[in-house]
């Protein structure tokens, strides 16, 4: 779903992750492009040169990197930096960092794709976060969020798909409008 049409598969060790997926059939599907990338000895970026994607953002770097996943948040720690896609309107053209690609083209934008933002030591946790809310305020904090993709009017985290009930989801977005205002580059 979506306007990326995007779908990770992991087999073994490798993550492939499908842009514009389409399955035509039970056994069958297409896909305009793809990226892979080794879980357990990748680092989840792509490669400049040779020009090759560790997966479909923007940047090239792997949609699973970054995600939050149940079962690691069901632990009550998140352990590495999270992915960030901001309105397009926030993108500034280029890239940074291990970022192989970009699509931002805000004249006006505040960021780049590839940016690492995160929120200052010592920065005091807003009042009445949600427990997910309360778990990415300490990743953000602890390790960051790289930028990874422009979206449209919207700026947000990647969550596994289906995974969190709507309550779940309904209170990170509302502490989202708290945590966001905090990051820095």
């Amino acid at each position: 779903a979506g306007s990326d049409g995007d779908l990770l598969v992991i087999d073994g060790d490798i993550v492939y992750n499908f842009w514009q997926f389409d399955r035509t059939s039970l056994t069958t599907g297409t896909a305009a492009s793809f990226g892979q990338e080794n879980i357990v000895t990748g680092d989840g970026w792509g490669s400049k040169s040779p020009f090759l994607s560790a997966g479909i953002t923007a940047i090239g770097a792997s949609q699973l990197g970054g995600l939050l996943v149940k079962a690691e948040t069901d632990t009550g720690v998140i352990n590495h930096a999270l992915q960030l896609t901001v309105d397009f309107k926030l993108a500034q053209p280029g890239f940074t960092g291990d970022a192989i690609a970009g699509d931002g083209s805000s004249s006006t934008g505040i960021v780049q794709e590839g940016d690492h933002l995160a929120i200052a030591p010592g920065t005091p946790m807003p009042s009445g976060l949600s427990p997910l809310g309360q778990e990415v305020f300490v990743a953000l904090q602890k390790y960051g969020a790289y930028v990874v993709d422009v979206s449209g009017g919207t700026t947000n985290l990647r969550a596994q798909a289906n995974a969190y009930d709507d309550a779940t989801m309904t209170a990170l977005w509302k502490d989202m409008g708290k945590i966001t205002p905090l990051l820095q580059e």
